[in-house]
């Protein structure tokens, strides 16, 4: 990141001796470097003392897809000029994805001052893989290597979920992320997930989730999350899901079959945590067919398994 202010420093004074053209050469190489992408391109580069603004910035190849940046303002002091960094950096309406994981982002807005390396940012929209999460913002921090979201919130399966989140710069796709969950809806994921065919789920989820991972993997989870009343309803009518459902739980499949052929519930609660690579998940409903308690293992090299 400090490679990235110097820069922009570097940028500021280019501008004032050197012509916009090679200003926009030396942006160009710094974002091909800093992003490890292979081309990049930038639209327009208006510069005044103090101040460059950037327009259309497009970057791509390598392990991000696509970089967008239609607007980036760039604001020198003569503090921050000492100190060989930027006074403030704005961006507005940038977006990016990444073909693995599959990530899509767009309206993203950040606004951070490297001096007191801080700031805020926020998104319109964020797909991963099927989930989709929108209205998202929060302060944003920089914190030796890695970058810090805090008081954060973001919209996902028509309830909200406050947050806190981590992201390694060190290393690509490390993140971590401590949240409290509030009326999450379980219709809502089984139209996401289009599991229509497989199971029915209705009810809503409340309560906190801690999610660390390193790429694809999941290297931490922990949660609880209760369902209000008046509960839910779970019917599962996939004989696959059963099946796998039954082993996972080492229960019988016939057990599995009929205590979930349509049971409503009215309390719920939903257990998570990792252990051995592999993540545990209890689920503990009762109603009025009775009580269901099931636990199952998610083997961590075939999740997909349920």
């Amino acid at each position: 990141m400090r490679l990235v202010f110097v820069f922009l420093l570097g940028s500021s004074i280019c501008a004032v001796i050197f012509a916009g053209s090679i200003v926009k050469g030396i942006t160009a190489a710094i974002f091909t470097k800093t992003l490890a992408v292979s081309q990049v391109r930038i639209g327009d580069c208006q510069i005044s003392w103090g101040k460059i603004r950037y327009r259309d910035i497009v970057a791509s190849g390598g392990q991000i897809d696509q970089v967008t940046i239609p607007s980036l303002t760039v604001t020198f002091s003569a503090r921050s000029l000492a100190a060989l960094t930027a006074q403030r950096i704005e961006c507005q309406q940038a977006g990016f994805s990444l073909q693995s994981p599959a990530v899509i982002v767009s309206g993203i807005t950040c606004r951070f001052e490297p001096l007191q390396k801080k700031g805020s940012v926020a998104f319109h929209q964020c797909s991963f893989g099927k989930v989709v999460l929108s209205d998202m913002q929060g302060e944003l921090y920089l914190e030796q290597s890695d970058l810090v979201v805090r008081q954060a919130s973001v919209r996902v399966f028509q309830g909200i979920v406050r947050f806190d989140a981590r992201l390694g710069l060190a290393r690509a796709f490390f993140y971590s992320v401590n949240g409290n969950l509030e009326g999450v809806s379980l219709r809502e994921i089984e139209r996401a997930f289009e599991l229509e065919k497989r199971v029915h789920l209705d009810g809503s989820l409340s309560g906190t989730l801690f999610v660390q991972g390193d790429g694809h993997t999941i290297t931490g989870l922990s949660g609880t999350l209760a369902s209000p009343q008046p509960g839910g309803a779970i019917a599962l009518y996939d004989d696959t899901m059963i099946r796998n459902i039954a082993q996972a739980s080492q229960q019988p499949i016939e057990i599995i079959a009929e205590g979930f052929r349509d049971y409503r519930y009215s309390d719920g609660t939903l257990l998570m945590r990792t252990e051995g690579g592999n993540i545990i998940v209890r689920l503990l409903l009762e109603g009025a067919a009775g009580k269901r308690d099931i636990t199952i293992t998610v083997h961590g090299d075939s999740p997909e398994r349920i």
